[in-house]
């Protein structure tokens, strides 16, 4: 993976130990992610600027595997303790690796959503209340988990959510209509969820909290606000996590997925390679399961398009009709900038961008040089204006328009 910026420098790179991928060489020092491969569970291990550190979730029990891992990855830190462990709820992807942790490495505090637990979990809840002992704290939403150097603020737990918004949130246009579930299970909905705050780098993780949750979160004020990274909810499941109002609250930079092919996600995928579009080598994704289109790049309804190396308005034009094939009308597209959008807002799109190409290979036919056909202002004043565009991105697309076109 590539290094990333904020306001912050995050390196993220893998690693090539068996079951185990990082973020950050331990350096004096970065705000440092270490996400574990617990093989179908969730363990994420951070370390602030300050030295201390928080682990996230514990995997499995599987014969001490997932402790030995989240160990590995606390010496590659260069840790001598785990400062913090917070348990999300009682499922044994998440607290099954806790008890042999603990042995191998001291650990400070430890948090959790409360005694609340389905029957079938209750001898997980025992067991990690003897570990806990007596530095054990129950959270509830607004409170704060000490973790110098950063700011890590509980959103959700044993089924309450933050009463207010935060990191910026409030209305949230994309609750109009938007499909609403029922429940995922009890302990889905008691989860523990963290926003963690470093200078404007904010990062969400809520564990398995369902889609009826993240409506609540988003739905009719959005009480999260944007964040810069996000764990994916329930390992990637699309079934019923990831509402699309949520997602279109948080507008998150980048997005960190587990288990994929194991657990959650877990569904086919159709993958079309774009020629000559926005770049020489885009592709889009079609998740058919989910009804669902990402296409990165590939343009926006009230957009221009945007051509960069390799690509061109011909390219643009017939990577569209290529994916409006995919699918039904029902389909969810997902582009890489702005709201989401259906197939109509992209058949829309398509024909602007066939009109954006006439008008400007017109002025090339009859011999129009690139400044004069910038000059002709020939996207003035309706598609300008339907795009919501200004002149600068207009002559922007004419000259890309122009010198890409045949």
């Amino acid at each position: 993976m590539k290094h990333y910026s904020t306001a912050l420098t995050l390196a993220v790179l893998a690693l090539a130990a068996p079951g185990l991928t990082r973020a950050a060489p331990a350096q004096t020092r970065n705000l440092e992610f270490y996400w574990i491969d617990v093989e179908g569970g969730a363990s994420t291990l951070i370390v602030s600027p300050s030295g201390e550190s928080m682990l996230f979730d514990t995997g499995y029990e599987v014969g001490d595997r997932d402790a030995k891992r989240i160990y590995a990855a606390a010496q590659q830190a260069g840790l001598q303790r785990i400062d913090y462990v917070v348990i999300s709820h009682w499922h044994a992807d998440h607290v099954g690796g806790l008890a042999a942790l603990a042995k191998m490495i001291p650990i400070g505090r430890f948090f959790d959503h409360g005694d609340a637990v389905q029957p079938e979990d209750r001898a997980r809840l025992e067991g990690y209340k003897i570990v806990a002992g007596n530095k054990r704290t129950i959270l509830k939403p607004g409170d704060n988990i000490p973790l110098k150097g950063v700011s890590v603020q509980v959103v959700a737990s044993d089924e309450k959510l933050i009463a207010n918004p935060v990191n910026g949130g409030g209305p949230n246009p994309l609750c109009a209509n938007a499909p609403q579930m029922g429940p995922a299970g009890p302990e889905n909905q008691r989860m523990v969820g963290l926003i963690l705050s470093y200078g404007k780098f904010k990062y969400l993780s809520l564990a398995d909290l369902d889609w009826q949750k993240e409506m609540e979160l988003s739905c009719p004020v959005n009480k999260l606000g944007t964040v810069t990274m996000y764990l994916v909810s329930r390992h990637g499941g699309l079934d019923d996590s990831a509402a699309p109002a949520f997602l279109g609250a948080i507008k998150p930079q980048v997005v960190i997925m587990n288990n994929g092919p194991k657990k959650g996600l877990g569904q086919s995928a159709q993958v079309v390679h774009i020629a000559n579009a926005h770049t020489d080598g885009d592709s889009v994704v079609y998740f058919p399961e989910a009804n669902v289109l990402a296409i990165g790049d590939q343009g926006g309804p009230d957009r221009y398009p945007n051509i960069s190396a390799g690509g061109g308005i011909d390219g643009m034009i017939a990577g569209t009709e290529a994916f409006l094939k995919l699918g039904n009308a029902q389909t969810k597209i997902v582009p890489g900038h702005g709201p989401l959008a259906t197939k109509a807002d992209f058949q829309a799109y398509h024909d602007v961008l066939v009109k954006i190409r006439d008008r400007i290979t017109k002025l090339k036919a009859a011999g129009r040089t690139e400044d004069q056909a910038v000059a002709a202002k020939p996207l003035a004043p309706d598609i300008q204006a339907q795009q919501k565009q200004d002149d600068a991105a207009s002559e922007r697309v004419v000259r890309a328009v122009y010198q890409t076109s045949k």
